[in-house]
């Protein structure tokens, strides 16, 4: 069974608000992680590229990638931007992904409406912190309506499935 999902706004480009709302039409993959992230977030967000790129390009221009900062600390709506173009791009023939984040309390209330959680690690004060956090990737379909979860350990095909089902 899913868990509820739902909308959000949170502080997306530019520090403008950026409601999922904002993304009516097209399908959405939320995935919520970090910039600094050593591994689970450039391996979904690399995901997320070749799951777009093996869509029908009429299908690829209705994805719409969220990236939700659970590192709000580090995270600014300028880094965001800067760590998602670098690391995704505009994938072929799809929308370039979006970056927002917002205070520790809206992160908590998001994720858990999501079935999940998200907590900094412990680490000596003034080291890199790493941030324990979901790594599972969220399509929502065009009505906003969360559709399935997929794990980013299991590949390319079930997100292009799950895609294309609600496409």
């Amino acid at each position: 069974m899913l868990p509820a999902g739902g909308g959000f706004t949170l502080t997306g480009p530019g520090g403008r608000p950026y409601a999922l709302a904002d993304a009516r039409g097209s399908a959405v993959v939320l995935f919520f992680g970090y910039a600094s992230c050593p591994d689970f977030c450039p391996r979904a967000m690399g995901l997320v590229k070749a799951a777009v790129a093996r869509l029908e390009p009429a299908q690829a221009a209705r994805v719409q990638p969220i990236f939700v900062s659970v590192d709000p600390d580090r995270d600014t709506p300028a880094s965001l931007e800067r760590y998602l173009t670098h690391l995704v791009g505009t994938p072929t023939g799809g929308l370039a992904p979006i970056g927002v984040t917002g205070s520790h309390a809206q992160l908590h209330e998001l994720i858990a409406r999501y079935g999940g959680d998200y907590e900094r690690d412990p680490a000596p004060p003034g080291t890199a912190y790493t941030v324990t956090h979901p790594t599972s990737l969220y399509v929502i379909d065009p009505a906003g309506r969360l559709r399935a979860y997929v794990s980013s350990s299991e590949g390319v095909d079930p997100l292009v499935a799950a895609l294309r089902q609600v496409l």
